[in-house]
Order: structure tokens, then C-alpha cells, then sequence
């Protein structure tokens, strides 16, 4: 948790810089504010950038299967007949959130959106 945190920490400080600021990653004039499409497509057409993102998404959903674990027992709700539903409740959602977030570059990269 400690290690994908300080991860996902510095992968929101560059995706802030990234696709909010247009600060990196973007050549002169490339970077459109107000144009989330055009901004996302010219972001994820270069492959290292595109990766990044999945990296970073495969370290979120491996913090949050933890974390979703972690505060259904914190909450006292697994037990000795629900715990392996649990786990695979918190399993299914981090899958579910890295598929939908990597949908994006993988989609660009495939040649998808344009």
C-alpha cells in the first residue's frame, strides 16, 4: 500500500500537470484548454505516455483491491461465511476500474479514437 500510494501520488501530481495544465508531455501550441477529446488523443498517441498510464492504473487497482478489502473489515462486515465473497467483491471492482481507465489509452493507441 505504501509503495503503490506514493505511485498513485506522483501519477495524480503528473496527470494534474499532464491533461489538466498542459505543463508535460505536450509540444508548443499542441495542448488546447477547453478540449478534453483533442488534448487525450494528441496525449495517449505517444506510446511511453499511454504505458504510464496503464502502469499506473495497474498500481490503482492493486491499492484498491487492498483497500476496498481493508475498510470491509474495518467496518466489521466480513465473517467466516462471507469473506471469500468479500475479497472477490473488492477484487472485481479494482478490475473493473482498471479496465474502464486503460480503455482510454488503449483505444487511442489501437488507432481507435482520432
Amino acid at each position: 500500500m505504501r509503495w503503490s500510494g506514493l505511485l498513485l501520488a506522483a501519477y495524480i501530481i503528473f496527470h494534474l500537470l499532464h491533461l489538466t495544465g498542459g505543463v508535460v508531455g505536450f509540444r508548443a501550441g499542441q495542448f488546447v484548454p477547453l478540449h478534453p477529446y483533442q488534448n487525450v488523443v494528441a496525449a495517449f498517441a505517444v506510446w511511453p505516455v499511454a504505458l504510464l498510464y496503464i502502469v499506473a492504473m495497474g498500481a490503482l487497482c492493486l491499492h484498491l483491491d487492498h483497500g476496498i478489502w481493508s475498510i470491509l473489515q474495518t467496518f466489521g462486515w466480513n465473517t467466516a461465511t462471507n469473506e471469500a465473497k468479500l475479497k472477490i467483491f473488492s477484487r472485481v471492482i479494482a478490475i473493473i476500474v482498471f479496465l474502464g481507465f486503460t480503455s482510454v489509452p488503449v483505444s487511442v493507441m489501437a488507432g481507435w479514437l482520432h
